[in-house]
């Protein structure tokens, strides 16, 4: 289709016209009034293209639209297109029973996962991961096999890959003085590599969206009907407005309630791959047991930029903004019973103990890697501030924190 071509064309082309909104508006508008099948072809064609070129891709080793200073105009036009409301992101939810999947290349996943990978035994493999292998040739794989990476694959639905794009999307910036990236799309003047903040007014949407600092609820919604035409003495001024019956209806302020998913436990899965990706992509770019083997040399530290830390400490400050309260140790067995229930509530406290369980472990280690290998100049800070604010959240971040934990 001529406009998403459009779409994904624009950050490759030197312009100052800042005509996105334009695409964007013409987009939505094909989005509002085309139906599912006419969507799907060129939707499930043009995604990776569109990732590629907005958030940069690691095979071809070229950064993406979101790595430089955005215009105003076209910031806020990319917002309105990738935000959690948008016509966007519902069809990409929408579109995953599409039998489309996409291949992810090893060079995207961090160490630790790549060495897993080449083993025989896959299930210590994150779940993101390990719910997403497809076997080459064979239904599984060969235990007497040393490297069994060219045996599986890796392949994510539409939005998994979307979302898997997004958060690999900070890797992407090197903190060097080397412009020459840029130099395609204004050779006569340098621009810093940077991460535009549109970034961050996304992920902060992402994290409200897949993981909401409150159960999702019910709000109450009253319709007026339209007044008759002067009836009796009354005028169109002066006649009373009657009222439908009071309407309870979902709040559409998470996954949980997108109009785009028809079923819990799928709204479930896709918030913790969201989620799971951020950890996975932001706190594990350093194999953590090859730093702790001595009969080997030690390998060399890859130190997060700057804009990974600003999303990890967006992320922390966001987890201890929930009630952790019920997910504790002695609430465990009473999830776990009532998880066929069904009730919204449970299904949120089941959400919430799978991302401290994860998340927990894997920001330990980061942390213990930061603290041993980090360079010792002013920047330690930035590790110091992280793990403070996770120790002792009452007093670092108490605006966000919940005291009810």
């Amino acid at each position: 289709m001529d406009l998403l071509n459009d779409l994904k064309t624009y950050p490759t082309i030197p312009r100052n016209d800042c005509k996105l909104l334009q695409i964007i508006t013409a987009i939505n508008q094909w989005l509002s009034v085309s139906n599912h099948a006419s969507i799907a072809r060129p939707f499930t064609a043009e995604i990776p293209s569109f990732c590629s070129a907005y958030f940069g891709n690691s095979k071809q080793n070229s950064l993406g639209f979101l790595h430089r200073n955005i215009p105003l105009a076209d910031r806020n036009a990319l917002v309105l297109l990738l935000d959690t409301n948008s016509l966007f992101i519902s069809k990409l939810l929408a579109l995953q029973s599409d039998s489309t999947l996409y291949h992810i290349t090893p060079d995207y996943f961090p160490p630790t996962t790549q060495k897993l990978l080449q083993s025989a035994d896959l299930s210590n493999l994150p779940a993101m991961y390990k719910n997403n292998i497809t076997y080459k040739n064979s239904s599984s794989p060969k235990k007497d096999v040393k490297d069994t990476s060219e045996l599986h694959q890796i392949n994510f639905n539409i939005f998994e890959y979307y979302a898997f794009c997004f958060a690999y999307c900070p890797t992407l910036v090197l903190e060097s003085n080397d412009n020459s990236l840029f130099n395609r799309f204004d050779p006569t003047k340098k621009s810093s590599i940077v991460l535009d903040s549109c970034y961050f007014d996304l992920l902060n949407s992402y994290l409200n969206y897949f993981c909401p600092r409150q159960p999702p609820t019910t709000k109450t919604t009253i319709v007026p009907e339209t007044p008759k035409r002067n009836v009796g003495p009354f005028t169109p001024r002066t006649q009373p407005i009657l009222q439908k019956p009071v309407i309870d209806v979902l709040d559409n302020s998470s996954i949980f309630q997108s109009p785009s998913i028809d079923s819990i436990p799928i709204a479930l899965k896709n918030a913790h791959f969201v989620i799971e990706s951020f950890i996975e992509l932001w706190f594990c770019q350093n194999d953590y047991e090859s730093f702790n083997v001595t009969s080997q040399s030690v390998p060399t530290y890859s130190k997060p930029n700057s804009y990974q830390m600003k999303c990890i400490g967006l992320f922390l400050n966001h987890l201890l903004s929930l009630n952790l309260q019920n997910i504790t140790s002695e609430q465990v067995s009473r999830i776990n019973t009532d998880r066929n229930a069904g009730q919204i509530g449970i299904i949120y406290d089941i959400h919430k103990a799978n991302i401290y369980r994860c998340f927990s472990p894997k920001f330990y280690r980061f942390i213990a890697l930061a603290l041993q290998n980090w360079p010792t100049d002013d920047s330690i800070t930035l590790i110091v501030d992280l793990w403070l604010d996770f120790a002792f959240p009452w007093k670092r971040i108490n605006q966000y924190f919940s005291h009810e934990w």
